[in-house]
């Protein structure tokens, strides 16, 4: 009496296995397979995918940089490894470090980076470009170094490159996007496509501004909260398709930075009563 109640709770635990593995496969036919972005970089001077590409390269895409808030340079070290971005002097000059490779001895300000700084693929050779916000942007491509052979000098540890969202010759189109957040922190940008001929000349102006109130609380009467910031920023940017496979394109960039940075004032921080 016993075997046959044992036979039959093994035969019933084996049909229920049976069933849950065929009920798993069925599943498993029906589930759609996962599709992967293609990311077009321009790493080797032309477009190709960034998962044949032959370099050490990460891309971040606009709609990445809109969704993790991403507004300068330095915040994209989170966001890409073997990257370090550090901002000793305020968001108008940073220290790009790529690999370990970056400015050893930071002698004087206008001191070259061996981490370059492009706009579309165009050489950045102020260091203060590298605080300049990031907005309307299509990608941003990080070339690990040395990538002399391709972009020249200044380029050991790497480069960053700043792809632009290039105008829409097909139509009249624009957008705005607001925030607000902890410390009155304000974030506004724009843009807008202004096509003069179909296909063939537009006109995309973009523009940024950020501030927000100081993190800590100066004690010196009628002076400014450290760690606080007004940033403003416009792009112009022309295309000119004269050819079929031919184009110009002529771009005016604006970026008045007014930071208010200062650790040798007495400060309180938040919170602490003091």
């Amino acid at each position: 009496m016993k075997r046959s109640e044992g036979a039959r709770w093994l035969y019933a635990a084996g049909a229920s296995a049976s069933a849950l593995c065929t009920a798993m496969a069925a599943h498993a036919q029906t589930t759609e397979p996962v599709s992967v972005t293609e990311v077009i970089v321009t790493a080797e001077r032309r477009s190709e995918s960034a998962m044949k590409v032959p370099v050490a390269v990460s891309a971040i895409s606009g709609e990445q940089f809109a969704g993790q808030h991403v507004a300068h340079l330095g915040d994209i070290s989170a966001q890409i490894p073997n990257v370090e971005i550090n901002s000793p002097r305020g968001n108008s000059l940073t220290d790009v470090v790529i690999r370990g490779v970056g400015i050893a001895n930071d002698f004087t300000l206008n001191q070259a980076s061996p981490v370059g700084v492009y706009l579309d693929d165009s050489y950045m050779a102020s260091r203060s470009f590298s605080g300049a916000q990031a907005y309307d942007l299509e990608r941003v491509e990080v070339l690990r170094g040395p990538q002399g052979t391709l972009f020249g000098r200044n380029t050991t540890g790497g480069l960053i490159n700043f792809v632009t969202r290039r105008p829409d010759l097909g139509q009249n189109k624009g957008r705005v996007e607001a925030s607000y957040g902890d410390f009155n922190d304000v974030r506004l940008q724009g843009a807008y496509d202004l096509t003069l001929l179909p296909g063939v000349l537009g006109i995309r102006a973009a523009g940024t501004y950020h501030r927000h109130d100081g993190y800590y609380s100066n004690i010196n009467p009628g002076k400014p909260d450290p760690e606080d910031l007004d940033t403003q920023a416009g792009r112009m940017a022309s295309p000119w398709w004269w050819r079929r496979s031919s184009s110009t394109r002529t771009q005016a960039l604006c970026a008045p930075d007014s930071p208010r940075r200062s650790s040798s004032t007495p400060i309180r921080s938040p919170g602490t009563g003091c």
